[in-house]
């Protein structure tokens, strides 16, 4: 295995290259981080919070739900767009693979960075309306970078493993599409876990995300401790980035002649 030596230099040229791409030459530029969450957040609340009528906590209102409707909707949404994002990140910069003298695992990594923006700014904008809505924040919120730390090793793992496997199948993109769809409906992010059927209660507790949402939940919107379930995720969050790390070396030599 080579290590996880990365030049730093290079990820920081390559992150800030892979934003500005996402921004450069449209009107609103960086408002589109914020515009394309925001418009996903309106369109379930409304769908869930107003007409379903969903309550994360007993006696609530469609405001609280918004809240932890986006508790839950940044951590994923960050993981997704990493996830797309990295399967496609050897195949999109084939030619800075082939003219650069640059690792190739640095790309993951580029657009796993990449994503924390949005969710940062995601997360900025819950924890103020937390405030403004007089709800306070516990003591418990700093560990929030933890969680996040949690969030993109998972990322990073997943982003390794795809972005030499979709050289070689190149219909895994697609695949791809329908997994994280099933895993957004499988983890409690537009529902609360007590309206799940009891006899379903195990598939939640296989889900890392379910135990993920929970902790940003738990340390935003709740002032409590993340759950012990999180702590089994980040512990097997970095055991899943060394085996996919040693699987994208392992593959990466052969996946840059298929491109």
């Amino acid at each position: 295995m080579r290590g996880f030596a990365l030049p730093g230099q290079a990820v920081l040229l390559l992150t800030a290259r892979e934003i500005r791409q996402r921004t450069t030459g449209s009107v609103l530029g960086w408002g589109w981080l914020v515009i394309q969450p925001a418009f996903l957040l309106a369109i379930y609340t409304f769908v869930f919070g107003v007409v379903l009528q969903v309550r994360f906590v007993p006696g609530g209102d469609t405001l609280g739900f918004a809240l932890y409707l986006m508790a839950g909707l940044m951590p994923y949404t960050a993981f997704r767009e990493s996830v797309e994002r990295g399967a496609n990140s050897l195949t999109s910069n084939r030619q800075l693979l082939q003219r650069v003298l640059t690792p190739p695992a640095v790309f993951p990594v580029v657009v796993t960075l990449s994503s924390v923006v949005t969710e940062a700014i995601g997360l900025g904008l819950l924890l103020v309306a937390v405030l403004l809505l007089g709800g306070g924040l516990s003591f418990w919120v700093l560990l929030l970078p933890l969680l996040i730390l949690c969030r993109l090793l998972l990322s990073l793992a997943v982003a390794w493993l795809v972005s030499t496997l979709t050289v070689f199948l190149r219909d895994l993109g697609q695949l791809l599409n329908l997994l994280l769809t099933l895993l957004f409906f499988a983890t409690p992010i537009l529902y609360p876990v007590s309206q799940v059927p009891e006899g379903y209660s195990l598939v939640f507790e296989l889900n890392p995300f379910y135990h993920l949402v929970s902790a940003y939940r738990a340390v935003i919107l709740e002032g409590a401790a993340p759950p012990a379930g999180f702590y089994v995720v980040l512990a097997g969050a970095v055991v899943l980035l060394l085996l996919s790390r040693r699987f994208f070396d392992a593959t990466v030599d052969r996946a840059k002649d298929l491109l």
